[in-house]
Parts: C-alpha cells; sequence; structure tokens
C-alpha cells in the first residue's frame, strides 16, 4: 500500500534529519509538530485542492483511444491490440499501468477511464487510478475515486484502508477514524487499521491514544518494526527504560535495518551515550554506505566530544554522497573553524549559503571569521 508506506517512510525521515545537531541546537521538533509539517508539505508539493464535493472521478480528460506510437516496446505492444479492437479491460489497465511508470500521467488516466467503461468492477482498477492522480498531484480526483470504489465496494477492506491512508494525509481526519472505524467493525485486529489510527491521533496530540493504537499493532503483529519505533518516540521522554526496550524489539524484529539501528542510536545520543550510538553509526555505515544521516549525526556527536579528525572524515564523506548537502558544508566548515583552518572554513560556510541562502547559522559562522581577518 503505497501511502502506508510514505507515512511510515516520512516518520522515519523526521527521526533521521531532526535529530542532527540534537545538543547544538538546542531544540527538538515534537511528533506532534511533525506530522503538521509533514501535511502541510503534501499540500505545498501541490496536494492543496478543495476536496469538499465529491461525486466520483472526474472525467474531464478526453477519454478517447490513445493511439500514438511511443518507442516503448511495452506500450506500443499493448497499442496495437487495441487499435486492432478489443473490448479486454485488462489491456487497458495494462497499457496505464506502463503508462504510469514513465510518467505519462494523461494517457494513463485515460486508459483507466476506458478499461473503467468496460468493467467498473475490480477494486485494483480504482487504487491504481487513485495512485495515478496522487503522483499527477491532484489529490481531489483521488479522493472521489476511493470514496465512489467505497460505496461499490464497502466491504472491500483494501480499498477501505487506502481510503483512511488518503483521508489522513489529506488531513480529512474525521472522514480517516469514520473509515477506520468501519474497517475495524468488520476486522477487530487489522494491524494497518491500528497503525492508522495511532498515526491520526499523533497528529492530533493524543498521544495516549497513539500509545494504545500502536502497542494494539504489536499485539496482532509483533513483526511490525514501524510500530515500536513510534512506540520508542511516544515514550522517551516519560518512561526511558520502556522506550528502550520497544527500541530494542525493533532491533530483534529486524537486526540489520537501518531505521532501527538510527532510533536506537538516536536514543543512545539523546541519553548521553555517545560510544553505543557511535557504534551504532558505524554499523549503519558498514549497511549502506550511502545513507548520510549516519555520517552527519556521528560527525556532529564527534565534534561534541572535541574529536575533530573523525569528525572531518565524517563530513567529507557526506559531502561526497550529496554535494548539494548544505549541512555538510555547514558542520565541516565548523569542524576546520575549530581546528584553526580558518580559509577551509570560509569556504564551506559560503558553500553552505550557496545551497541556502537564508541559512542564519552558516552566515553567523561567516560573518565571525570575517571580522577576524
Amino acid at each position: 500500500m503505497a501511502l502506508f508506506v510514505y507515512m511510515i517512510y516520512c516518520s522515519v525521515l523526521y527521526r533521521n534529519y531532526h535529530i542532527c545537531g540534537m545538543k547544538i541546537n538546542g531544540a527538538r521538533v515534537s511528533i506532534k509538530s511533525f506530522i503538521g509539517l509533514l501535511m502541510l508539505g503534501v499540500f505545498a508539493a501541490g496536494f492543496a485542492l478543495s476536496v469538499t464535493s465529491c461525486k466520483g472521478p472526474d472525467k474531464s480528460e478526453d477519454s478517447s483511444e490513445v493511439d500514438e506510437t511511443t518507442g516503448i516496446e511495452s506500450i506500443d505492444k499493448l497499442t496495437k491490440v487495441i487499435l486492432a479492437g478489443t473490448d479486454d479491460a485488462e489491456v487497458y489497465f495494462d497499457r496505464s499501468v506502463a503508462y504510469a511508470e514513465v510518467e505519462a500521467y494523461d494517457n494513463a488516466i485515460v486508459d483507466m477511464y476506458n478499461a473503467m467503461k468496460l468493467d467498473s468492477l475490480q477494486p485494483r482498477y480504482y487504487v491504481h487510478l487513485t495512485d495515478v492522480f496522487m503522483s499527477y498531484y491532484r489529490s481531489k480526483q483521488a479522493l472521489q475515486t476511493l470514496r465512489l470504489a467505497t460505496e461499490r465496494f464497502p466491504q472491500n477492506l483494501d480499498i477501505l484502508l487506502k481510503y483512511a491512508e488518503l483521508s489522513l494525509t489529506l488531513m480529512q481526519n474525521q472522514q480517516a477514524v469514520q473509515t477506520l472505524n468501519k474497517i475495524l467493525e468488520q476486522d477487530n485486529q487489522n494491524a494497518q487499521a491500528y497503525f492508522l489510527m495511532g498515526l491520526l491521533m499523533q497528529s492530533e496530540g493524543d498521544f495516549k491514544r497513539a500509545k494504545a493504537a500502536f502497542k494494539k499493532v504489536v499485539e496482532i503483529d509483533p513483526e511490525v518494526v514501524d510500530a515500536y519505533l513510534l512506540l520508542g518516540e511516544l515514550y522517551e521522554e516519560d518512561d526511558p527504560a520502556l522506550a528502550e526496550q520497544y527500541l530494542k524489539n525493533a532491533m530483534t524484529v529486524a537486526p540489520d535495518e537501518v531505521n532501527s539501528l538510527h532510533s536506537m542510536a538516536f536514543f543512545q545520543q539523546n541519553h548521553d551515550n555517545v560510544p553505543g550510538a557511535l557504534e551504532l553509526y558505524r554499523q549503519i555505515n558498514v549497511l549502506q554506505p550511502s545513507y548520510s544521516p549516519a555520517f552527519l549525526n556521528a560527525g556532529i556527536l564527534y565534534i561534541e566530544i572535541g574529536e575533530l579528525e573523525p569528525a572531518l572524515e565524517q563530513f567529507e564523506i557526506l559531502v561526497g554522497l550529496e554535494p548539494a548537502n548544505h549541512l555538510g558544508y555547514f558542520y565541516r566548515g565548523l569542524t576546520y573553524k575549530r581546528m584553526g583552518r580558518k580559509e577551509q572554513a570560509i569556504v564551506d560556510f559560503e558553500n553552505a549559503l550557496k545551497f541556502k541562502e537564508d541559512y542564519k547559522k552558516a552566515r553567523l559562522e561567516l560573518l565571525d571569521l570575517q571580522n577576524k581577518e
């Protein structure tokens, strides 16, 4: 389920990218604030469309045949079948999937309308059309499509889950709750429904109910790593011992999963176990050498304990992996500054500002060095 995975991925991004420089920055982004920013980010990406009137998919596109040759074998082969004459909805569906893979979304939409004219009783057609609309930044039509699907397939849990996910993503929380309750009425052991309910409760700041929902998830399915990770986040301030146990559970289920290791490293660095955190970041670097947040966080920890050469090594790798990452230049510049390598520090602070012009910390560090000339 694409959106289900997307929400989990975004929760992981929260952990990975907002922990860097935790002690240096002296502030932490709350779960509630993060989810609010996530939802706003969805709209900023182009999803900010009215969803007040939903009567079914908007079929304003031309639903005539798409008959051009593309040079893509998988598409052109299906086009030949269609031009020869076919009433097989699957052919249109398959070509829509192929078009979507190459981001030819208009054609993908036209093909789905033609497929659904021939056969409107295939739930996966609605799911695919929804995914195309979301990829095309057309959330109104996506929500319309799924709402129609829930009316036609009221007992289909996959459709209901998809609708709940999309409603949550678009901040239609009341609709999401109603849909999740319908799911749980049909299946009170549905782990995905409880997971989404937990995310929804987080977004509304109801952390008690969020905890209860995620606990239910792992009770039903002890293999859901992300539920353990989120429970670790939720309990970290109130009950660090319990939080650590949840994170250990995640590592037990997925010992080589980078997200599990990173969450535990985050916990250890927040609780002053720097050697333990550094060891976990080292393990991440071995497992996934391209995972840049581990290099960033490890480098910051080395700065904090005064080990500048290892810190510099981490930031060198980070800049090599992500040449446009302003944080890599900033913290390498900070390391150079503390090493007394003023000219190199100035270049790095300038590079940080090149990639993020409003980065105040880099500007202040740069001014400080320039004033000392």
